[in-house]
Formats: structure tokens, sequence, C-alpha cells
């Protein structure tokens, strides 16, 4: 009885036993097949993956990527990648982008779902894909100007293929050339031959950037835009470049006063003068009096006037480089007083350039004397009857004190003992001499004078030997004519 007994529970055990397994195995799907079509797909082509499945439950669907692939549903929508995602269908339509530069091959895995919705991985199976480079990751790549003046600007423009989120810049040029990123703004200048940005430009999108050459020569560089494979990474074999040239360091030439002039270079205390001056390569001059105490200068604007500085910049702002001005001059000292007037020219940084200005002298009368009118030039006097050529009336000079026979050769840039002299001669006409410096230095006004003196006395004219300089011919003139 016994027997029977535990042979009837060994029977019910094995019953129950071979229940649970034919149950287990029944509830395990199992994947029987795999189909990708294709499995070599080129750039922009899609691919249908299905498998066939027993005791369907669902799967989970992962793609493993490398570096530099993603991947899409067949609408556009991102498909996670080394991530089982669940998937209720036993086809799924897939698009890839591939910006590593190289084939890419990809590994699908399809795991069954259980009963419980677990993924079995003893039911699993894989397939391989072969996925083709983006050819052209960069489709455009333009300049607004391929020819630059140097410290001008140039955007650059691209246009990324499908599947390009990502960029940057490259500039390939010589030491010559300097570039500054001004969209967007970096303070930094940006270094030729590595990358440009730290952070990721747009797949598609655009910079500006200037450009400034040291040479006096254009200079040629090249820009490349590089498709980006994952952040911080890009593909240098597909870039894209262009040239354009900068053009020559531009030379600033200093501005300078090519004519200064007064109405009036004798004047009472009280009265106006008005002067004007040209200039080049300038805007603005300043003006500056050198005067001595008991003087004072003004400003005249209609009925109103302004007291002005000496012995510095006259005007707090600058006035134009061509214009004219007119000034009023007190003389309290009693005594005939010599003024200076410079104008110097501008600057482009806001100074004012001193070595490149004019002069004119001003003398300034107290109320009490009145000025010697300049000497008046020679005066044409037909003599009728005698003669049909005019008979020119001879200028008189007055003595200097002092004075020795000219015997010194003298040339601009001279500053001999009988350079003044000279000056002390000339500026005793006004019409040869206006500035009526006497330095002791052969300057331009000096060299303007002398020459004046010797068309007057056809002693020289320009393009004759000796013109310009006191030579054998000038000194007899000058000498007939100290009354020595």
């Amino acid at each position: 009885m016994y027997h029977r007994a535990r042979n009837f529970l060994v029977a019910i055990s094995i019953v129950c036993v071979g229940l649970f397994i034919t149950s287990s195995a029944s509830a395990e799907a199992i994947i029987t097949a795999v189909n990708a079509n294709p499995a070599n797909i080129p750039f922009g082509y899609s691919t249908n993956i299905s498998w066939v499945m027993q005791d369907n439950y669902g799967a989970f669907l992962t793609f493993y990527c490398p570096t530099g692939l993603a991947v899409y549903n067949v609408d556009g929508s991102s498909f996670p990648c080394n991530t089982p995602t669940a998937v209720t269908s036993n086809s799924v339509g897939i698009t890839f982008a591939n910006t590593t530069g190289n084939t890419a091959s990809v590994r699908v895995h399809i795991t069954p779902k259980d009963g419980a919705g677990t993924g079995y991985e003893g039911g699993s199976m894989d397939t391989y894909l072969s996925i083709g480079a983006i050819p052209f990751p960069i489709t455009d790549f333009t300049a607004s100007t391929n020819n630059i003046v140097s410290g001008g600007h140039v955007t650059l423009t691209w246009k990324g293929n499908t599947g390009v989120t990502g960029s940057n810049i490259q500039f390939d040029c010589s030491n010559d050339l300097q570039f500054l990123s001004i969209t967007p703004a970096i303070q930094e200048t940006l270094t030729c031959g590595a990358l440009v940005y730290t952070s990721n430009l747009a797949g598609s999108g655009s910079v500006t950037v200037s450009a400034t050459n040291s040479t006096l020569a254009t200079t040629t560089a090249r820009a490349r835009v590089l498709p980006m494979i994952v952040s911080g990474f890009y593909d240098g074999t597909h870039s894209m470049s262009l040239l354009f040239d900068v053009g020559p360091r531009i030379v600033v030439q200093p501005g300078s006063v090519t004519n200064f002039t007064a109405t009036a270079n004798r004047l009472v205390s009280g009265n106006q003068t008005t002067l004007s001056w040209n200039t080049q390569n300038t805007k603005a001059v300043n003006l500056q009096f050198t005067c001595t105490s008991g003087i004072s200068t003004h400003s005249v604007v209609g009925t109103s006037t302004q007291a002005l500085p000496c012995g510095i910049p006259a005007f707090t702002q600058s006035v134009s480089g061509t214009t004219t001005s007119t000034f009023m001059l007190i003389n309290t000292t009693g005594l005939v007083q010599n003024i200076s007037v410079l104008v110097f020219p501008q600057n482009a940084d806001g100074t004012y350039n001193g070595t490149r200005g004019a002069q004119t002298n001003l003398l300034v009368y107290p109320p009490t004397i009145t000025p010697t009118p300049p000497p008046t030039p020679p005066v044409s006097i037909p003599v009728t009857g005698i003669a049909t050529s005019p008979v020119t009336q001879t200028k008189t000079f007055t003595s200097i004190k002092g004075a020795t026979t000219f015997t010194q050769y003298l040339v601009r840039g001279s500053s001999k003992s009988q350079v003044k002299q000279l000056q002390q001669l000339l500026s005793q006409d006004a019409t040869l001499y206006p500035e009526q410096l006497v330095t002791g230095y052969f300057g331009p006004a000096t060299d303007r004078a002398l020459k004046r003196f010797q068309e007057r006395y056809t002693i020289a004219r320009p393009g004759d030997e000796g013109y310009g300089l006191v030579g054998p011919k000038t000194r007899a003139k000058l000498n007939s004519l100290l009354d020595l």
C-alpha cells in the first residue's frame, strides 16, 4: 500500500513538472528571422527592417551606432542609438545620417518580449547594416566679397547637407594677416591654421570677420568650413574652402597745411585780420598764437568776440581744415609787437602735428603808433616819345646796420651768418617776403622770397642754374642794394 501511494505521488509530480515546462516554453517568444532591405544603404536612402517572431508579444529594437552616426524614422523623427526601444509592429522604416566621413557598420539587435513584457535575450537575433557616409556634408560656401580692403569685413555663408548638425571655421593664412570675429563677437585675434570657434557653429549659417594686412602687398587667404562629426570633432576631409584677397596695409599720409595767409599782417591794436588756410590729408586744424604779456587775441564771429589763450592750441575743438577766421588783437605794451600764428593739422587720433603746419607773423601796433605801410612793388612807368618799352622804377632798400658784403654761398637749409642779413634785406619788401621771418635759418619762406627776388631782377628763373640759391649773380645784385 505504501509503495502504491508513493508511485502515485511521483506520477502526479512528473505531470505537474511537464505542465510547467510546457507553459514556460510557450511564454518565451523567439525571433526566428530578421531581414534588412537593403542592408547596404547609401546616403539619402532608407531601409526596411522586418523580423518574424514566435509568440508575438512585441519586441525591443536596438541600433548600436558608432560616433558620428544618427538614426531617424522615415518621418524624420529621431530614433535613439544604443538604447533598447519598444516597437509594436514587426517592421520599421529607418534612415541614417553618417557624418563620420567613412562607411559605417551598424549592428541591429532585436529582442522579443515575453508574456510579461520583459525582453528575452535568449530569443534575440542580430543583423548588420552598412551605412554610406554623406558624400558632400557642406553643399555651398560663399563669401560676400573676394577682395577685402585691409581692415574691412567679409561675411562667410555655408549650407550643410541633411544630417549635418554643426560646423566650424578655419583660416589658412600667413602671419601677415590678422582676423577678428565680428559676428559672433570674439575679442581675441583668431589663430590661423586652427579651429576658430570653441563652440559648434550651426550646420548651416554665417559668420562675419574682419581681415587686416600688415604688408604693402595684397595677400591671399583660405577659409574652410568643416562639418561636425559630433560635438567638438570635425571632418577635415570633407570640408569646403574658398579663397579671398586682403588688400595691402593702408598707409595714412600725415596731414599738412598747404597755404596760410592773412588779409593784414600789420594792424593797430583793436583792429582785425582774417586768416585763411588750406590743408591736405586732414579735415581739421587748430591755431596757436605766440605772444608776450600785454598782448591778447580774440576770435570774431559777427558781432561776438571770444578771448583766446596764447602759447597753447587756441580752440578747445578743432576747426575746419579749409576755412577762414577773423581775429582781433589787443596791444597794451606801448610798443610794436611781433605775433607769430601757427596753424597745424589734426592727426587721425585727435592730436595735432606741429611739424607739418604753417606760420605767419603779425605786427601789432599800439594805438599811438600808425603802422608803416608795406613797401609797394615796382611800378612800370611808360615814357612817351622816348621809348616804346616801359622803364621800371627800381625799389630802394634801406641800409642794414652792421651789414657786410655778401660773400657766402647760401642754400635752403643753411644757417650761416649771412642768412640773417639776407632775411633782413628781403623782409623790407613784403611783396618779396610777406612772412618777414628773421631767424638766421634758410627755410621754406626764405627760399620762396629769394626766388621772387631772382625773378624780379631777372637773375634766374625756374629751371635755371642757381635758381633758389645765393651764388655769384645773386650776391652781386644783393650787394648792389646794400648801399655800403
